[in-house]
């Protein structure tokens, strides 16, 4: 009898388990910020593929005309990679920007069963460093 209860419960919490709504863990934070890039790093509560849908300071959509690096693909390291991945740890680096430059993004996060914008309505904005170059 103890079995069946404990055979019972372990399906319904495998059940209840794999019923669980993928989900952002923690909100995007840029980093790295240079006057041609940024990157942002999120957590999701399970392994995803990550990208990022740009937008210029006018709010077109420019994804198309930027380079997006994801890691963990973006690392060498495949040990690495596979426990970023595993832990939901995701980040995008975006360069060919222009310098002291306002711009906007939303995380893209697929999931095996759906794939999350975030945020659903105005994108995050970050500014572009000014650039450092000595015209002469």
């Amino acid at each position: 009898m103890k079995k069946c209860l404990l055979a019972g419960l372990g399906v319904v919490l495998w059940v209840t388990g794999s019923l669980a709504q993928p989900e952002i863990l923690e909100k995007p934070l840029v980093t790295d910020v240079t006057p041609r890039s940024f990157s942002v790093v999120w957590i999701s509560s399970e392994p995803a593929d990550p990208s990022l849908k740009v937008f210029d300071p006018n709010g077109q959509d420019i994804t198309e005309a930027v380079k997006l690096t994801p890691f963990p693909a973006m690392h060498p390291n495949e040990t690495l990679t596979a426990y970023a991945k595993n832990a939901g740890m995701l980040k995008v680096q975006v360069d060919g920007l222009m310098p002291d430059t306002a711009y906007a993004f939303q995380t893209v996060t697929a999931f095996e069963s759906e794939t999350i914008l975030f945020p659903d309505a105005d994108p995050i904005g970050v500014q572009t460093e000014k650039s450092s170059e000595v015209v002469a």
